[in-house]
């Protein structure tokens, strides 16, 4: 099993935001695998992830690939690119 982990920091006062818009997305391109949206209390301030399991690194690819393809994904991420500051991370971990 693979855990896909994103990290982004948000823009000042747009976390709720970019997390309503994360789980709006999820929903509109049918998101099945596991996944949840983690939001920082201590640590970084204003910092989102988003992790998402995967059986398979093809499942990981296939998932990625329908995202990208998918056309509400465009609309999705000009809402969430106003919501969150350039940079981050993506990780990809298997669980042992």
């Amino acid at each position: 099993m693979y855990i896909n982990r994103r990290t982004f920091s948000t823009r000042i006062g747009r976390g709720e935001d970019s997390v309503s818009i994360m789980k709006t997305g999820a929903e509109h391109l049918g998101w099945k695998q596991s996944y949840r949206i983690l939001t920082s209390h201590f640590g970084t301030f204003g910092e989102v992830q988003l992790e998402l399991e995967f059986e398979t690194l093809a499942d990981y690819e296939q998932f990625w690939a329908d995202f990208d393809a998918a056309p509400e994904t465009a609309g999705i991420m000009a809402q969430w690119l106003e919501t969150v500051q350039e940079g981050g991370t993506n990780e990809l971990w298997e669980v042992a």
